[in-house]
C-alpha cells in the first residue's frame, strides 16, 4: 500500500488494484493484470508521480519484477 500524491489516494494491491479516497475504496478494472503476490514493497515516487511497486512472493516464488503504477494502470519498469 502506498499513497499517491498526485493523485491523493492510497493505492492498494494484493490482486486487485483498490483506491481508498479518504472515504470510500475503489476497486479499480486495469486492461493489465499484475500476478497476485504477498509480501511485496510499494512507495511513491514524487519525482515520477507514480506508485511503485517492487517484488514480493507469486506462488511462493520470490518475484524480481516492478511496476508502476499511472493512475489508470500497471505498467513494468524495465
Amino acid at each position: 500500500m502506498a499513497y499517491d500524491e498526485a493523485r491523493a489516494v492510497t493505492v492498494l494491491f494484493g490482486g486487485d488494484t483498490c483506491l481508498w479516497d479518504g472515504t470510500t475504496w475503489t476497486r479499480v478494472t486495469t486492461s493489465r493484470a499484475l500476478a497476485v503476490r504477498q509480501i511485496h514493497a510499494m512507495a511513491y515516487d514524487p519525482a515520477r508521480q507514480r506508485v511503485v511497486l517492487h517484488g514480493g512472493s507469486v506462488d511462493q516464488v520470490n518475484a524480481a519484477d516492478t511496476w508502476e503504477w499511472d493512475g489508470s494502470g500497471w505498467n513494468p519498469r524495465v
